[in-house]
């Protein structure tokens, strides 16, 4: 009985692990474990839950959190530029020579606030 009093601290705390181990072991998918785990936390913060209610609880919110929400928030964080974005950022635009540039000669230019060699 001790262990449903503290269960929405041990639930709390095994997300807390799975999200730094998501930083360990990135590929998006323990960030989730932990999210479920978060939300048993809150449900036995409210109700007292059995332990296997607990498990169950944990498995199903994890797993659906991970097919309802990895893709879309994959591709938020690493949306990536195409390489045709790239080049209309980059071609045609100017930039400054902060020194003499020539023939066997390096120099610096300024581009967008940035100095490049």
């Amino acid at each position: 009985m001790e262990y449903l009093q503290n269960a929405p601290l041990v639930w709390f705390i095994i997300g807390f692990v799975f999200l730094i181990l998501e930083f360990v072991v990135p590929g998006l998918i323990l960030f989730f474990f932990g999210a479920g785990a978060w939300v048993v936390a809150l449900l036995t913060l409210f109700m007292p839950l059995g332990i296997n209610t607990q498990l169950i609880l944990f498995m199903a919110s994890s797993i659906l959190s991970i097919l309802l929400f990895r893709k879309s928030l994959k591709n938020i964080m690493w949306s990536r530029k195409s390489s045709s974005e790239i080049e209309d950022e980059f071609l045609g635009k100017t930039g400054i020579a902060e020194t003499f540039i020539g023939p066997g000669i390096d120099g610096k230019v300024d581009f967008k606030g940035t100095s490049w060699d």
